[in-house]
């Protein structure tokens, strides 16, 4: 019987060396060409966008931003010095160039998950910059209330909603019918645009509807018959890129919520700026200015700020904002809380000291300093009652000041006056916050 010969310098382990090697080669696959990032821009763009809250950013980034200057690299190319060289040229804002820099680190990193890149992503060096704490004005809930009036139509409820609840955008598109107890006064926010969560991956359940907010939403759901709260045209969900930005500052400029205005000559385009929308004449050629209102820099989505901010500053406790506005954390919240200089003035003048003999006349503090002579004193006239509503008079000699002079307050709103039958009565503790608004030093009245 004839056997078979066997090489000498191959074994039965030389063999298992040989294979693992070969798998390793296979897995490899170094004939292949290496991938561009265009490349993998158009096989995976699609893909990853799913699920985002902001689909369109991470597209716009790659087309816009990343695609025309480092669409023809590929991973032997692309160093992490060229990705930090691209990082430093980008000329733009802060908060954008995190923006970028999220969309190409997204990307890359999914393009590893397919097997795609086989190499480390190289805008993990780039490092986050820092954006500074924008100053956000908080409106009063007067000047709310007057630009929801300038709003036509879904859009002024949609303000008032915001104003009361803080509701984002995507939640208020998202927003059904269903989600809405009138009987109950109760409401829910279960998604933003059109994910079934909202933007923190959960849902506002059961959040108390504001009396004053009422009669809006009832009227509003008794106008049409969508699903949506806040439908488009065609009934369904409307779309993420309404107008809502642009419907926002015609309803503040409408409102007189400028920064002032903006005066451009018809023929020589010279451009002038004013605190008066008064049309005058150009200096240089006499031709009449054209006049344009600069709206005060606020966005939709500041009414969630302005929100947090009231509440706080109304007494609301932390936690009942916090769920409120839907937050996990309590942070969170404070990054949305801007108190205002009137609220700060009236909570540091809390803060006194006992001089001797301390009236609201002029007088010395240790240092020098002067404190203006508004000629209010403490109300302590006679038939005084500092419980009950008194008449114009006699809060006028209370604060020894004339009858003319309460009035005046009561115009400006610096008073505000309860009428019993025809006659004005003003409580003691609207003197009170008229006192702590002149920052005064009254003895005996707190």
């Amino acid at each position: 019987m004839k056997h078979k010969k066997v090489h000498p310098g191959l074994r039965g382990e030389d063999l298992e060396v040989l294979a693992r090697r070969i798998a390793e080669l296979l897995q490899s696959r170094p004939w292949q060409p290496k991938v561009r990032l265009s490349e993998i821009a158009s096989r995976l763009l699609p893909a990853a966008t799913r699920g985002l809250v902001c689909p369109g950013d991470l597209e716009a980034n790659w087309r816009i931003h990343i695609l025309p200057s480092l669409g023809n690299e590929t991973q032997d190319t692309l160093s992490k010095e060229k990705a930090c060289a691209f990082a430093d040229g980008l000329a733009l804002a802060p908060r954008t160039r995190n923006k970028i820099r999220w969309a190409a680190l997204t990307l890359l990193e999914k393009a590893r998950e397919a097997g795609i890149w086989d190499a480390t992503n190289p805008f993990r060096v780039i490092k986050r910059a820092r954006v500074s704490a924008r100053h956000v004005r908080i409106l009063t809930p007067a000047e709310v209330l007057r630009a929801s009036q300038k709003a036509n139509g879904w859009f002024r409820v949609a303000m008032l909603v915001a104003f009361f609840t803080g509701a984002r955008k995507g939640e208020l598109f998202a927003w059904r019918r269903q989600d809405i107890d009138l009987k109950r006064k109760l409401m829910s926010f279960c998604g933003s645009h059109g994910r079934p969560v909202t933007k923190n991956g959960e849902h506002r359940l059961n959040i108390p509807i504001n009396e004053q907010l009422v009669p809006y939403l009832r009227e509003w759901l008794a106008s049409h018959q969508s699903q949506y709260v806040f439908p488009g045209k065609s009934g369904k969900r409307r779309h993420r890129t309404g107008h809502v930005e642009r419907m926002f500052r015609r309803a503040l400029v409408e409102a007189g919520l400028v920064d002032g205005y903006t005066h451009t000559c018809r023929r020589c385009r010279r451009k002038e700026r004013h605190d008066t929308a008064k049309m005058g004449h150009c200096d240089r050629c006499g031709m009449k200015l054209w006049v344009e209102p600069i709206p005060i820099h606020l966005v939709f989505h500041d009414l969630r700020h302005i929100a947090s901010t009231l509440f706080q500053e109304k007494g609301v406790p932390m936690a009942v904002v916090k769920r409120i506005l839907g937050h996990k954390s309590g942070d969170i919240t404070d990054l949305y809380t801007h108190h205002t200089e009137k609220f700060m003035r009236r909570m540091i003048n809390r803060l006194r000291l006992p001089f001797p003999g301390m009236t609201s006349e002029k007088y010395s503090a240790p240092g020098g300093s002067r404190t203006p002579d508004l000629r209010i004193r403490s109300p302590k006239a006679e038939g005084f009652n500092p419980w009950a509503p008194q008449p114009v008079s006699v809060i006028a000699k209370a604060l020894r000041v004339s009858a003319s002079t309460v009035y005046r307050w009561v115009q400006s709103g610096e008073l505000i006056p309860s009428r019993h039958n025809t006659q004005l009565r003003i409580s003691p503790k609207q003197v009170e916050l008229l006192i702590e608004r002149h920052q005064l030093f009254a003895c005996g009245h707190r």
